[in-house]
């Protein structure tokens, strides 16, 4: 699948979201509603365990019928399908929820009774006197034997495995091959049957998408328990004592040999072309001609007399392909979602010979509802069998030594790399035949070329994907991540090599703990009754196998956490080499004064399926004189609030085992001796039961997983809060984990504070931001205060449910946030002080954690207008970008750019260049032409804030040299916002540069020529001009009445500068035009306010004067205004300032172009009497009100050009 037809399926998805969730209206946060926190979406299981067995159902088959009858609702495609998909994944919930408690009991039995398949012990204890039922609802778990009639139809794969049966759910508690002990072998074979049914459930309900029938298929349901050590497969009971033995329809080529089927199915086919082949060979010696005819028949009987062994299999398949042909498109669909070649069974299997591959079985059931239906009038159903092998496998590229196996069949590829790299169909086994249409030798390098690319792209989309969507906060989000991206956990090292220091120490603490997990398991693997053959040991025999369980996991952590020459031991010649082996990573990365101890005991915790006290976390981890610092009272017992989410049926679980005892007969001597301990309840501490359910969750499922990162990304925070509601409906519909909810109810928090800071009313005009944007700094921004208390509920939730502080970070910083926008800051501070604390027991090697919290708290003061604290964190900030990026990262150096604007919002200005040059420093490094001018425009600026325009014309002529050709090269050539506003400041620069050097030459300080600053003022000029002409139509008109446009005030510049840079020819020009104003004033008519104005200020002039004083009046004229006068702009003036403007932006006529002609109507001279409508009076009034507005610069130059 391309990435255009993934986005249309992603498109469709999300409509289909939407129209569920229009449908459903869940509201579980109803913002309409009063403030009070509302309850989590009841879950079906939460009250009391379910029960399957219910009136209208065959016991034998309950929940099988249940299953199957949502399945069905839920797979139709009738107009309540997505409310019929809720109802199943409901159904699927209870079905868990009865699976976890079935599952605890059954490994209660085993420990009751650790004789593993000893069938006589196991009559005595579960003869006819045995406890069965009592008050119509308690029935324990029963054992099958071999000799139980059901032992055919729930037959486990390896002689070691136990079987029970409890509320017609059958339990598979997984034990190995006892000969050889390979329990681990049998964990992940069986984990690979897992994710195979995953697999060809999630196929089977995409297929209906496709308007393919499925109704004779069943969906895939079972539930993965770990639980005191054991792991327990709970799967629907199908079949009744008195069934019709299942058929195999279609499955591998040596278990056809020997298997039932019926008519057209492959073991009769196979059996059916062996006969005939060999009849055929025998005929064809006797008689040359047998077999006339056109029939089918006929011609398949020719086809085999001329085939190979070779092809002898696929003549086989082709057979069954004519006779089959809907079940073979039903098949080839499935293949296609699968990304397989030819059928989603395994037809030759890389597993060991006993044991059964991924085959398609048919059965005949009288519980089956549909055998009511016309159109399956036998009942009929088809189910995958053992589905290990539906992935491809991985292929060993660099086997040890010790490991001569291309293949490893319980080692394989995720669903997720198959999509992430786009591969085309593949086989599902490396012993492929040609019944897929290939040799060995192309499937091998197939096979080769995707582990290969695997190896090569995988870990870099890690990467990417952390880079986007933030480091995960504990084991669970490393594993989703990892599995998300299609990276087996047992690969982590490669994406290690190429992290951050901080994400690489995170995955060698993660190696640990899983190897941890593993080393107790083998403990306990040699223990009975967690092994059946393993020696029954005396003294484990009076302490009891919970205790013993327990004591293992004290033992260990204490040997992983503790001090002392054990622990050292412990770690350098167990725990180390086993990391190393399983996830190839170097002893030295390994080492312990690396780990961070309180992160490794939570991570251990979770790995290992155990639960300690809250403040078990304070122990003294790593310490001197502390070689155990767990104790066995630090196990949890589930009875607090918060713990009871991950074990709701306790209580019901401790009834039913109470009971159990209650109705304990001891039989036989051994079992007298230590009937006192068996008798004893157990204490059900510390060990809590996990559950992986597997069925197929959907399109919705998939749509509300995936919306919430599309609708972040546009910042429709709306939308995240709507889709998430719905993932929490569904969650808790199917009875997800406690972290699956709490990261859920983070995300929520995270939302409803977004949306709470959203409903801020966004103003008008650009004046309106200003003022908002004032306020803002004042006193904070106005949010939504009951979307704030709905935020501090949902983060507090979220709390509750996920392990730790840290895997609920983000919740508690959107819980800090809505404090402080509550005015609530005690408890803010309160609340940071305690992540701090955590973080610095936890993870202070993950700064990006701190880095987030010190951002918050750096935001939150500025919006305060507290600069000096938003300075401090943001300067915290800094330090951990540079521990978890680098110091030329560009995270880093946007912090000292941000660094550098809060000193200076606070007017720090040495503090705040210091910060800038650093961050532009590290830019210039990096080569970063963009960054760099962005950098230097921002110290420029800074700089000439401060007055130092030396430096700050340095650094803005290098932003104007990287920035303008940057966005020259563009398609369109407009100017950026930063290009245009570093050009602006250049031309002010330049501007109070001239300022400057005039009043250092009026002091005799100037070190500059008149002809430097002659070209100094020209190259103003040009830089005001250039940002007119580029000037964006928002900015030509005025704001408000009364003000100036910012063209108008580029006008006011570019005229000054002229002003500034009148030369002797044309100053003497304007006093000679005045002169002669000054001379015809008294005879003219009218005189112009502006020459009254300039004659009623200057001191001793008479109308009449000789032509030396008329001239020193006219000099006198064309100085400025005195210090008194204000010096805002006439009204006057704003009027020509904003013609000017105009003819600029319209006639594209520059101002000093206007200025010069302005100058030569002057110097052309009066025609005749000055006159008001003379275009000569009126140049010479308008260049008599310039030079009386911007001073005596011209004076000044006049002066020093005569010197010179």
């Amino acid at each position: 699948m391309d990435k255009r037809e993934a986005a249309e399926d992603m498109v469709k998805a999300v409509k289909v979201l939407q129209r569920f969730y229009r449908l459903k209206k869940y509201r579980w946060f109803d913002m309409g509603r009063r403030i009070n926190p509302v309850q989590l979406p009841q879950h079906p299981g939460d009250e009391q365990i379910p029960v399957g067995i219910q009136p209208g159902r065959d016991p034998a088959t309950a929940w099988h019928n249940a299953l199957r009858v949502s399945s069905n609702q839920a797979l139709s495609q009738g107009e309540n399908r997505l409310s019929a998909a809720l109802s199943h994944l409901s159904e699927v919930g209870r079905f868990a929820a009865a699976c976890r408690a079935a599952a605890v009991l059954a490994v209660h039995e085993v420990l009751l009774h650790p004789y593993g398949m000893d069938s006589e012990k196991h009559s005595k204890h579960h003869g006819p006197d045995s406890p069965r039922e009592v008050d119509g609802n308690f029935k324990p778990p029963q054992l099958v034997t071999k000799d139980d009639p059901l032992w055919p139809l729930v037959r486990p794969r390896f002689d070691g495995d136990r079987v029970y049966i409890h509320d017609s759910i059958v339990l598979t508690v997984i034990g190995g091959n006892t000969q050889d002990r390979s329990q681990e072998f049998a964990w992940r074979l069986y984990q690979q049957d897992v994710k195979g049914f995953q697999a060809l459930a999630d196929a089977i309900y995409s297929c209906t998408y496709q308007d393919m029938d499925v109704s004779f298929w069943a969906l895939p349901v079972a539930v993965l328990v770990d639980y005191l050590g054991f792991r327990v497969l709970c799967r629907p009971q199908i079949l009744a004592v008195g069934d019709p033995p299942a058929e195999l329809v279609l499955g591998p080529f040596a278990e056809a040999e020997v298997a039932y089927g019926a008519p057209g199915d492959l073991p009769e086919l196979w059996r059916e072309a062996t006969t005939s082949m060999a009849a055929a060979q025998k005929e064809q010696d006797t008689n040359p001609v047998a077999y006339p005819g056109d029939s089918a028949e006929s011609r398949w009987r020719q086809q085999l007399q001329s085939r190979s062994k070779a092809q002898f299999a696929s003549l086989v398949l082709h057979e069954w392909d004519r006779r089959h042909p809907e079940l073979r498109q039903e098949l080839a669909a499935m293949a296609a979602e699968l990304g397989l070649q030819g059928y989603p069974v395994c037809l030759i299997s890389d597993l060991p010979k006993p044991l059964a591959s991924t085959s398609l079985l048919r059965l005949r059931s009288h519980s089956i509802p549909g055998s009511s239906d016309p159109d399956n009038p036998e009942g009929e159903e088809l189910h995958f069998r053992s589905p290990a092998e539906v992935l491809p496998p991985e292929i060993n590229l660099d086997p040890k030594p010790t490991d001569s196996r291309i293949v490893d069949p319980v080692k394989r590829m995720r669903r997720e790399a198959l999509w992430s790299l786009s591969v085309p169909p593949l086989p599902p086994t490396h012993a492929v035949t040609a019944a897929a249409n290939t040799g060995q030798r192309v499937s091998s390098d197939a096979l080769k070329e995707l582990s290969k690319r695997a190896q090569q792209e995988l870990p870099q989309q890690v990467l990417d994907r952390i880079s986007s969507e933030g480091p995960p906060l504990d084991s669970r989000g490393w594993t989703e991540v990892l599995h998300a991206s299609g990276v087996n956990i047992r690969h982590m090292s490669r994406v290690a090599a190429l992290a951050s220091a901080s994400a690489a120490a995170s995955l060698q603490r993660e190696a640990l703990a899983r190897s941890v997990k593993w080393l107790l398991r083998k403990r306990l693997w040699k223990k009975k009754p967690w092994a059946p053959v393993a020696p029954q040991v005396v003294e484990e025999v009076h302490v009891g196998p919970e205790r013993t369980a327990s004591l293992e996991v004290l033992k260990v952590f204490n040997l992983v956490l503790g001090s002392g020459a054990d622990s050292e031991e412990f770690w350098e010649q167990q725990l180390v080499p086993e990391a190393s082996r399983r996830f190839n990573f170097t002893v030295k990365q390994l080492q312990r004064h690396h780990v961070k101890a309180h992160a490794l005991f939570q991570a251990m915790e979770h790995h290992c399926r155990v639960k300690f006290e809250l403040d078990a976390v304070k122990r003294p981890f790593f310490k001197p004189g502390f070689p155990n610092p767990l104790k066995e009272e630090d196990l949890a017992l589930f009875s607090s609030s918060t713990l009871q989410h991950h074990f709701p049926h306790l209580t019901a679980v401790k009834v039913h085992w109470s009971r159990r005892l209650q109705h304990y007969d001891a039989v036989d001597e051994e079992t007298r001796q230590i009937r006192d301990h068996m008798l004893k309840e157990p204490s059900f501490q510390g060990f809590c039961p996990e559950l992986r359910i597997i069925c197929a969750r959907g399109e919705e499922w998939s749509a509300a997983v995936s919306a919430p990162t599309k609708h972040t990304r546009e910042n429709r925070w709306d939308r995240v809060f709507q889709v998430l509601q719905l993932q929490l409906t569904l969650t808790r519909a199917i009875g997800d984990s406690c972290g699956a909810v709490g990261s859920i109810l983070q995300g929520i928090a995270v939302a409803l504070l977004e949306m709470a800071k959203q409903k801020v009313e966004k103003p008008e005009t650009a004046d309106e931001i200003d003022e908002i944007a004032t306020a803002m700094l004042s006193s904070g921004p106005k949010a939504d205060k009951k979307c704030l208390k709905k935020t501090l509920w949902a983060a507090d939730a979220a709390a509750k449910m996920l392990p730790s502080t840290i895997s609920a970070w983000w919740a508690h910083l959107a819980a800090m946030e809505a404090e402080w926008l509550l005015d609530k800051k005690v408890e803010a501070h309160a609340r940071v002080q305690r992540l701090q604390a955590d973080w610095d027991r936890f993870c202070p090697d993950q700064p990006v954690l701190m880095l987030r919290l010190e951002g918050t708290a750096a935001r939150l003061y500025a919006q305060q207008g507290d600069w000096a604290s938003a300075a401090m964190h943001t300067e915290r900030c800094c330090a951990l970008a540079e521990r978890a990026f680098g110091r030329t990262h560009n995270a880093t150096v946007a912090l000292r750019a941000r660094l550098g604007d809060a000193w200076s919002r606070r007017e720090d200005w040495d503090k705040a260049i210091a910060a800038y040059q650093e961050a532009y420093s590290v830019a210039q490094v990096s080569s970063d032409e963009k960054t760099t001018g962005r950098l230097a425009f921002e110290l420029a600026q800074v700089l000439h804030f401060k007055g130092d325009l030396t430096g700050a014309k340095g650094y803005a002529e290098d932003a104007v040299k990287l920035l303008i050709p940057l966005d020259v090269g563009r398609s369109d050539g407009d100017l950026s916002g930063t290009s245009f506003e570093a050009l602006m400041l250049l031309s002010r620069v330049y501007e109070d540069l001239c300022v400057r050097f005039l009043e250092l030459h009026e002091t005799e300080q100037a070190a500059v020529s008149p002809a430097q600053l002659q070209a100094l003022i020209t190259k103003a000029i040009k830089c005001f001009e250039t940002v007119l002409k580029n000037l964006p139509a928002s900015e030509q008109v005025a704001r408000h009445a009364g003000t100036m446009s910012r063209a108008a005030q580029i006008v006011e510049s570019v005229l000054r500068l002229k002003v500034m840079g009148l030369g002797d020819s044309e100053y003497s020009v304007l006093v000679d035009a005045v002169e002669e104003l000054l001379l015809h004033a008294a005879s003219a008519s009218e005189t112009t306010s502006s020459l009254q104005r300039a004659i009623s200020q200057t001191r001793g002039v008479r109308q009449l004067q000789p032509r030396a004083e008329t001239r020193a009046v006219a000099e006198a004229a064309l100085r400025p205004v005195s210090s008194t006068v204000s010096l805002e702009v006439p009204e006057k003036l704003m009027e020509l300032f904003e013609e000017v403007a105009k003819e600029a932006l319209i006639n594209h006529i520059p101002p000093s172009s206007w200025f010069d002609r302005m100058v030569h109507v002057v110097a052309a001279g009066f025609a005749g009497p000055p006159v008001p409508g003379d275009p000569t009076y009126l140049a010479t009034i308008q260049m008599l009100e310039l030079c009386r507005f911007f001073g005596n610069a011209a004076r000044v130059i006049m002066c020093a050009s005569s010197e010179g």
